[in-house]
């Protein structure tokens, strides 16, 4: 699930602001089995042992981004977006951010 807004024509008429809010999928419960080989006894014999995995996340992830986007020219643009992860990876408690300042030329 995701929300934008975008804005023309900020400082001149060359360029674009955009803010978004986005919730990534994620399972909200559930369990899975999981058999794989454990080890070989004495007699070669191999073992199977089974795991129980919980699947529900222990958080919510919500990002946020926004970006800014201005032509220098007809061939040239510059772009700069910022994104912030809270509960990254849908684990409480984690954050993820960054950034990017991306040059466009068109030859």
């Amino acid at each position: 699930m995701a929300v934008g807004i975008k804005k023309d024509h900020i400082f001149d008429r060359n360029d674009v602001f955009h803010l978004s809010v986005s919730q990534p999928l994620r399972v909200s419960k559930g369990m899975a089995s999981l058999s794989h080989a454990d080890y070989f006894d004495q007699d070669q014999q191999l073992h199977y042992r089974n795991v129980f995995i919980n699947l529900a996340p222990a958080g919510r992830e919500i990002d946020v981004q926004a970006g800014y986007t201005r032509n220098l020219s007809n061939e040239n643009r510059i772009k700069v977006l910022i994104y912030h992860a809270n509960d990254y990876n849908h684990m409480a408690g984690q954050t993820d951010y960054g950034g990017l300042i991306r040059f466009e030329q068109v030859f």
